[in-house]
């Protein structure tokens, strides 16, 4: 399994860019995401994915609730990202974590947890 690292998502996100592959919308929204990687975003993400993998896999399948101490961690941490940058860096690190981060497809539940951080709506 490869290790995630800032530095890693930063080659597969240059890559995507200069793959002819995807489509030039994808591309350009990429291009915005991007602009919200920081090194402190960058460790608020994986802190999430990292709260969420604790989760096992059979959860998912089912309809579940995420722990009330996670899910007010995890609120909080978007929290910290939305006072950094706003929404459009909620937004940007919620996409670079569901594109490029989390290899299991759980930070989908991150979008649950931060209901009513600036205007995000799950």
């Amino acid at each position: 399994m490869e290790t995630i690292t800032f530095e890693s998502v930063n080659k597969k996100i240059e890559k995507y860019l200069n793959d002819d592959k995807h489509p030039i919308n994808f591309k350009r929204n990429l291009v915005c995401w991007y602009a919200e990687l920081s090194e402190r975003n960058f460790d608020i993400m994986m802190r999430i994915a990292e709260l969420l993998n604790s989760i096992p896999y059979e959860a998912y399948e089912e309809e579940f609730d995420v722990p009330d101490d996670m899910m007010i961690e995890i609120k909080s941490l978007g929290l910290e990202i939305y006072n950094r940058g706003g929404f459009q860096a909620l937004q940007g690190c919620y996409y670079i974590m569901v594109n490029f981060i989390d290899t299991n497809h759980k930070v989908k539940t991150c979008s649950s947890c931060w209901d009513g951080v600036g205007s995000w709506q799950y």
